[in-house]
């Protein structure tokens, strides 16, 4: 067996000047080992110096066995990659037949077994592998793919060690003098062996750990984990204000869970400028071990967002986030490039407002050439943009229904490219690095065409998406203090300070979990890891005083609570001297954060008074009138500021498009009809053509304009749907006392309170006594009893009445109704002038709309009244936050200006009744 010495960290470093190999546990150790390297020879004063033989395990295999390629007589098998394994795996699972609804997770799970039986030297001929479901299969398939490796000659990672094994001693690589393993938990039984070949050929062989450190160590208790992250930073702030060049290690058990949030808690504290979106981040202090997917780098997601453009349609909230990105199609130089982001900004609404779900390139590169009714560009326009869509329209066309893997690199590097694929701002480092990882990772694509038969489209991208999800990604960046690493990159690392957080009772000792390919009575046998509760508990043990001694001072932690679960600590640390924060020179609140509150002082400002409206044409109908009465910041910012929210667009036609379907067929049905006469003159067969005529009409229009929605299928189906709804409405029109229809769609303007805005009456009906009938169509929930009051919720109607009253004509108004078409609902509901205007009115029951109908037409003047008021107060600047009934108001009306008015600010603490039900659980 390999002897095992402890060394000093100053002692590794000698023995790399002096020409040792050294092979570490994992690539972050490499690299520290490498940084420390460096700096001892520019503190000697060098500036040029021999690379040390420097690498982690995996690699210094690798480089020994394409070596031992090289010099072969014969072919060496071809040694696999990660991917090529994993789809060698894959298909041998997928040609057993059984029905597993995740192939590719099954054969990662398969991969990892199989390094384990080479590490661990395990033998498939052990009749414990067939004595469970799990085990029996593995063993089956690694039998299959010990066959295909040979027949074909390859070989995975995990024969690297046997393979080299037999080379060795006929000379096939090179062996050095000396080769030191360093950062190593288990001494697996294939090392082992690989060790003892090396050491008959001539190397001498030592199993290296690091030497204890004296330390002063501590165990801490958080309230819960967002305080342990927050006082851990905090902590590391303390120690570089003091030393600036001090070693701090900050270690997670859970590090690829608590990623995000440790990251975020060290930007608030080490680096608040970096939460800037719009600033660039610039260099930080601390570097995470732990990448995250490529598939999540900015970069790359902006890459795989333009290649699902391949398949239509596309996704329109997708499509927006690709208009905002810095990386397609944009110009080099600032200003020209901010200009671009604002028309697209523009693109990007005019998009969602189609309220489209998907969208077809087609459509998206007509609206970049839209023109106004003068011939005029739209804002949105954008030539640059239309081109780039022109040109990936005709690739789509070009590209193949199946095709290899490196095909399909191919023509996805083809379509990068055409869609101007990354240009824009200067790549900064971590960018440029994330761009040659992408690079890498089409090669890796293209590595699997050997491996898969001919891929589709979907396919083929799907694949490219799992791989960059699957792929970690850490941009390499300068030397920094802290270093934020996982359990087993912290092995062998030596700090000035160290902080290990997470260590409660429930994960530490961690819990077993066997592997479920490999029989469990064969691995406790063994003593592999994570098989046995008492092998873990060791194991946590021996790494515990291990990072006791890996820094002078050493703060273990844990958080108290999870939710409303009490945690307890660890009993691994259980018997170290508590401490407190205050103890390690922490407040209790030492954040950045909290210490611009304390500093903040109060700054009067002057009162500038209300902003009057200049001229009194507004957009946006009767919602000014909504907005004003519900609240008179909402209207100020919506209709004055244009402070309004995108459109979402929706699967499907969507409440407001059903709508604006239903108003179009009804408008064409009625331009037909004209009078009730003629609807009671149709047979019942006449009527369902006349019907599915108009239906068939509407939807042609609004195919055109969501053509990616409106299917040949869902066209049909809303076709059927909407002539049931409108048959059954019009066996309701039938039962009216007779009338005409002299309004379709009418378009109004009306000025009440010096606000002026235009309308579209949906239609307006003459009685036989020459009065008027104001209808709205709604195919949603609606209640007239939301139109009264001086600040009534739902002033539309009232609007129109009034509107229609002030326009005079032949008759008096008699009645302002919905007109509610929906499939469980066909009637009427609103005010009128008194028994027999509309079926079903006036209602029975007591209340604002019975006590309205016995005060026509008086209740037209009071709307009129009202109307009048909020205008006054529009157009007059009124713009305070005041929900009408608080925060209720706020949630029901759905507003999302809480962030501009900090109405929960306001509202905090206050009388309101409202405020106190609703604070803190609705949006403003």
């Amino acid at each position: 067996m390999a002897e095992q010495v402890f060394l000093e960290r100053d002692e590794l470093l000698d023995a790399l000047a002096l020409g040792d190999v050294v092979a570490t546990a994992n690539a972050r150790l490499a690299r520290s080992l490498l940084a420390d390297y460096e700096r001892r020879m520019l503190a000697k004063g060098r500036t040029a110096w021999a690379t040390p033989a420097l690498l982690p395990l995996t690699g210094w295999l690798q480089d020994r066995y394409a070596e031992a390629a090289m010099r072969a007589d014969a072919p060496l098998p071809r040694l696999l990659s990660s991917e090529q394994e994993e789809q060698v795996w894959a298909a041998i699972i997928r040609e057993d037949g059984d029905a597993l609804l995740r192939i590719d997770a099954t054969a990662r799970r398969a991969r990892a077994a199989w390094k384990l039986l080479h590490d661990w030297q395990l033998d498939l001929a052990d009749r414990r592998f067939d004595f469970n479901e799990n085990s029996s299969a593995f063993g089956k398939w690694a039998r299959r793919f010990r066959e295909r490796c040979r027949a074909q000659e390859l070989a995975s990672e995990a024969d690297l060690p046997a393979l080299l094994r037999s080379v060795i001693p006929g000379g096939g690589c090179t062996v050095p003098e000396r080769l030191l393993l360093v950062g190593f938990y288990e001494r697996e039984p294939g090392l082992e062996a690989l060790a003892a070949a090396l050491r008959a050929a001539g190397c001498l062989v030592k199993w290296v750990a690091m030497s204890a450190v004296s330390s002063r160590t501590r165990c801490l208790r958080a309230d819960d984990a967002k305080h342990e992250m927050a006082l851990a930073s905090a902590w590391a702030r303390r120690l570089l204000q003091a030393d600036p060049q001090t070693r701090i290690g900050i270690v997670a058990p859970d590090l690829g869970q608590i990623r995000a949030a440790l990251d975020h808690a060290l930007r608030k504290t080490l680096a608040p400028g970096t939460l800037h979106p719009a600033l660039p981040h610039g260099p930080r202090p601390w570097n995470v071990s732990l990448g995250r997917p490529l598939a999540e780098e900015p970069l790359v997601a902006t890459a795989l967002g333009l290649l699902a453009l391949t398949q239509a349609p596309a996704d329109a909230s997708a499509l927006g986030a690709l208009l905002a990105s810095p990386h397609w199609a944009l110009p080099r130089e600032a200003p020209e490039r901010r200009a671009e982001l604002q028309r697209r900004a523009l693109l990007d609404r005019q998009l969602r407002a189609t309220g489209e779900a998907g969208l077809l390139l087609g459509s998206v590169r007509y609206e970049t050439r839209r023109e106004n009714r003068e011939g005029m560009p739209e804002p949105w326009s954008d030539p640059g943009l239309a081109a780039r869509l022109e040109a990936l329209i005709k690739k789509s066309r070009e590209l193949p229904a199946r095709a290899h893997a490196a095909a399909w690199a191919a023509s996805f590097t083809d379509w990068l490219r055409l869609a101007g694929w990354p240009e824009g701002r200067p790549l900064d480092s971590a960018e440029f690095q994330a761009l040659e990882a992408w690079n890498q990772l089409l090669s890796r694509l293209s590595g699997l065409t050997d491996f898969l038969g001919a891929l589709s489209l979907a396919d083929a991208l799907a694949l490219l998406r799992r791989l960059a999800g699957d792929t970690l990604f850490q941009a390499q960046a300068r030397d920094v203090p802290v270093q934020v690493l996982g359990l087993h990159e912290a092995n062998g690392q030596r700090f000035d300070h160290l902080w290990v957080m997470g260590l409660h009772d429930g994960v530490w000792p961690p819990p077993a979990v066997p592997d479920p390919f490999i029989p469990l009575g064969l691995q406790r046998e063994r003593g592999m890891p994570s098989s046995d509760p008492e092998r873990q508990r060791a194991w946590a043990q021996q790494l515990t005083e291990q990072l006791s001694a890996a820094a002078a001072e050493v703060v273990f932690s844990y958080p108290g609570r999870d939710g409303a679960e009490e945690l307890a600590c660890s009993p691994l640390i259980a018997g170290l001297p508590s401490t407190e924060p205050a103890h390690i020179g922490l407040e209790p609140q030492d954040l950045w954060a909290v210490r611009i509150r304390r500093s903040a002082a109060l700054e009067p400002l002057p009162d500038s008074g209300p902003l009057p409206l200049r001229q009194p044409r507004v957009s946006g109908g009767s919602r000014v009138f909504a907005n004003q009465a519900a609240c008179p910041f909402r209207a100020f910012a919506e209709h004055r500021l244009g402070a309004r929210p995108l459109d979402r667009p929706q699967v499907g036609l969507g409440p407001m498009r059903s709508g604006t379907l239903m108003h179009r067929v009804m408008e064409l049905l009625w331009r037909e009809l004209q009078t009730q006469r003629s609807l009671l003159a149709l047979g019942e067969q006449e009527l369902r053509d006349l019907v599915q005529r108009c239906s068939a009409e509407a939807l042609a229009l609004q195919r055109r304009r969501n053509p990616a929605t409106l299917t040949e299928r869902y066209a049909s189906l809303e076709a059927s749907r909407l002539q049931e709804k409108i048959l059954a409405w019009l066996e309701v029109e039938r039962q009216r006392s007779p009338f005409r229809v002299i309004g379709f769609e009418e378009q109004r303007e009306f000025c009440a309170g010096g606000v002026q805005v235009n309308l579209k009456l949906d239609r307006i009906d003459e009685l036989e006594d020459g009065a008027r009938v104001v209808l709205d169509y709604k195919t949603g929930q609606v209640t007239p009893a939301r139109w009264f009051g001086d600040r009534p919720e739902d002033p539309q109607l009232p609007l129109y009445g009034v509107a229609a009253q002030q326009a005079g004509g032949d008759g008096p108004v008699a009645a302002v109704a919905f007109a509610q078409i929906r499939a469980d609902q066909a009637a009427f509901s609103g005010v009128v002038r008194g028994e027999g205007v509309l079926p079903g009115l006036p209602v029975n029951r007591k209340g604002d709309l019975r006590q309205a109908t016995g005060q026509w037409p008086r209740v037209l003047e009071d709307w009129r009244v009202v109307l009048e008021s909020l205008g006054a107060a529009f157009s007059g600047g009124a713009a305070e936050v005041d929900p009408k009934r608080g925060l209720a108001t706020c949630a029901s009306t759905h507003c999302e200006l809480a962030a501009l008015c900090r109405v929960h600010e306001r509202l905090s603490g206050s009388g309101d009744e409202d405020a106190r039900e609703d604070g803190g659980a609705q949006d403003g």
